[in-house]
């Protein structure tokens, strides 16, 4: 990978860290510890389906994730800390199961565990991606 595919594809990772990581936890983080079982279900709506905005625009996550997983160079995907990171965004998304179906209880802490752990997983790529740079 050239150091232009390797600063870019950190780019695109760093893009992913605020445009998905943050914006993912935001509707839950912020609600009141007394929040009611419906006011957690529209949260993690929001927090799934309408995570981004970016003018008209309403990416929900699963779109900001494969927009930059199919960006990133094979090289970046080769990582075992991408695998990783597929994994830990898949659990995250799978929630989204959870929002139309009223019998399942919305575990607040949960969700936000798995949502954060989608920053980690990001961390983690963008070292070894940084660390490769470094080796060659």
């Amino acid at each position: 990978m050239s150091d232009f595919t390797r600063e870019t594809a950190v780019d695109r990772l760093y893009d992913l860290q605020h445009d998905l990581a943050k914006y993912i936890r935001m509707p839950l983080a912020f609600l009141p510890s007394h929040a009611t079982p419906d006011e957690d279900r529209v949260a993690l709506q929001r927090a799934l389906r309408t995570t981004y905005r970016r003018a008209e625009d309403v990416l929900p996550a699963s779109m900001l994730w494969q927009q930059c997983a199919d960006s990133l160079p094979e090289a970046v995907r080769a990582h075992a800390s991408f695998e990783r990171l597929e994994r830990v965004v898949e659990r995250a998304l799978a929630w989204d199961a959870a929002i139309d179906d009223v019998r399942v209880t919305i575990d607040r802490n949960r969700v936000l565990g798995d949502f954060g752990a989608i920053t980690a997983a990001i961390d983690l790529l963008i070292a070894d991606v940084e660390h490769h740079a470094g080796s060659s």
